[in-house]
C-alpha cells in the first residue's frame, strides 16, 4: 500500500468464509501453522493489471471475527489464484 518505499507491509493470510461474512469462517492468522504464498506472475500495466499464483495453509475455526481460534477444528487448505488488480483511489 503507498506510492513509494514508505508504504506499510502487511502479513500475509488466508482465509475461507464459506456462508458468508455473518457466519463462522477459516483463518491461519493466530494459530502458528504452516502458510505458503508463492507469486508466478505480476503484472502492473495501466490496462489490466493481474495476478497469479497459488497458496497452502492451515485454517482453523473462528465462530466471530474476535473470537479465539478453535485449533480443534482446522482444515489444510490449497489452492491457486489468477484476478485483476485494481489501483486504490
Amino acid at each position: 500500500m503507498g506510492t513509494d518505499a514508505s508504504g506499510a507491509m502487511m502479513d500475509a493470510s488466508v482465509s475461507w468464509w464459506p456462508e458468508g461474512m455473518n457466519a463462522p469462517f477459516y483463518m491461519n492468522e493466530e494459530i502458528g501453522e504452516d502458510l505458503s504464498i508463492s507469486i508466478d506472475t505480476l503484472s502492473l500495466e495501466e490496462e489490466g493489471s493481474t495476478i497469479k499464483g497459488s497458496f497452502s495453509a492451515h485454517l482453523c475455526r473462528k465462530d466471530s471475527f474476535f473470537a479465539e481460534a478453535d485449533t480443534d477444528d482446522c482444515l489444510p487448505v490449497e489452492g491457486h489464484f489468477d484476478t485483476a488488480l485494481m489501483r486504490a483511489e
